[in-house]
């Protein structure tokens, strides 16, 4: 795949994933050199500095202290510096939108100048959560539940914002039929002390937010799927992985862990959709 853009062509490797994994690149590309830093150059040659300005591939978000006709100059640029990149320009003294976060002046901001931040959900959300009769394994479920947390207190910036989010959240997954308990504990909605649940809260939030440490050389992990059938459900109760691994190298020294990856069994829990419907052969007649 080639890509054209107004400062050449660049080529794109062809193993990018389910959709257009190189996105970011080629909005880079495209929209950095002829849109966001002709517009920087002429707003800071007029004396309009943001104090912060980023960009997630076509996500733009920006906070400056300025004048309404400067922000009217600021919407001008952005609308006539390249028509054919038609942007949406929202302006608020009071809070923004900014993919899954919202922004806003809370309660610190007149002694602090800090903003306060929540999680945000599409007025176009329908809330379809997966419904807890869907045939999957429970795992699944508590994936997605603490998934929810884990979002909610990464984007909410104090203890209540949470604990409001979890408790819109718990209606909307009871609507899917969770169960109210279950929901209560995942979410974290026990009756508790509040300095508790703020402790609790705060450990979460510090452990979340720590950068994530990559490896220099990750090990590739082959996934064995094989499907749910009352025979690998026995197999994998004897199948040892590390044993399958010691034998793959035995009989062929060049396949050893470091070249070929990690094994690991996936899916033998799952079972077939068509494995949940009960039934039954009719009994033979006396005829």
């Amino acid at each position: 795949m080639v890509v054209a853009t107004p400062v050449g062509s660049f080529k794109v490797p062809d193993s990018y994933g389910i959709g257009f994994g190189h996105s970011a690149e080629v909005c880079d590309l495209v929209y950095s050199d002829t849109v966001e830093q002709p517009i920087m150059s002429i707003l800071h040659s007029e004396g309009i500095i943001p104090d912060f300005y980023g960009r997630m591939i076509d996500d733009i978000i920006m906070i400056i202290d300025c004048t309404d006709t400067e922000v009217d100059r600021i919407e001008h640029l952005f609308q006539t510096t390249d028509p054919s990149k038609p942007v949406t320009f929202k302006h608020s003294t009071q809070s923004a939108d900014y993919l899954d976060v919202t922004l806003f002046k809370g309660p610190q901001f007149l002694l602090t100048g800090t903003l306060d931040s929540k999680q945000y959900t599409k007025p176009s959300s329908s809330s379809l959560h997966l419904p807890r009769q869907s045939h999957h394994p429970d795992s699944t479920f508590k994936s997605i539940l603490s998934g929810t947390v884990r979002r909610s207190v990464i984007a909410s910036s104090s203890f209540a914002n949470h604990q409001l989010e979890m408790i819109a959240k718990r209606e909307q997954y009871r609507v899917r039929g969770y169960h109210n308990l279950s929901l209560t504990v995942s979410l974290g909605l026990q009756r508790q002390t509040f300095k508790r649940k703020k402790e609790e809260y705060n450990s979460l939030r510090r452990k979340y937010l720590q950068p994530k440490i990559i490896q220099k050389n990750p090990d590739r992990v082959i996934a064995l799927k094989l499907p749910y059938t009352c025979k690998t459900n026995v197999l994998q109760k004897h199948l040892k992985m590390s044993k399958l691994q010691k034998y793959i190298h035995n009989q062929c020294p060049a396949l050893c862990r470091a070249s070929l990856g990690r094994f690991v069994i996936a899916n033998l829990k799952t079972k077939n959709v068509r494995d949940s419907a009960k039934y039954q052969l009719p009994k033979p007649s006396g005829d």
